[in-house]
């Protein structure tokens, strides 16, 4: 039972070291998925604006709409791209954005 615990609050503290008050830059996509986000960087990287209008409308935002909101890094960055909550008015939701998007402890 101790181990137990010990395991949980370890995992618990290790968590907690990953979340880090932060807040998003204008100017950046955030989607609710990486598959998402993914597809939006092709998009972006092809000029495809019936693609991005389509993204925009399932499932991605700019991040202009959030940058007034706080927001936690929930997840080590991989390959350029983050995963951050933001905590909205009534509830929050996980985003996948572009590392560039997020301040962090500011």
């Amino acid at each position: 039972m101790i181990r137990l615990l010990a395991t949980l609050i370890l995992a618990t503290a290790a968590h907690t070291a990953v979340a880090a008050q932060a807040h998003f830059r204008s100017g950046y996509a955030a989607c609710l998925t990486e598959k998402l986000f993914d597809q939006f960087v092709t998009a972006a990287a092809q000029n495809d604006r019936d693609a991005i209008a389509y993204l925009g409308q399932n499932g991605c935002i700019l991040t202009d709409h959030l940058a007034a909101y706080d927001a936690a890094l929930t997840g080590h960055p991989k390959k350029g791209v983050i995963q951050a909550r933001v905590y909205l008015p009534k509830g929050s939701m996980e985003v996948y954005a572009p590392v560039e998007a997020l301040t962090v402890g500011q």
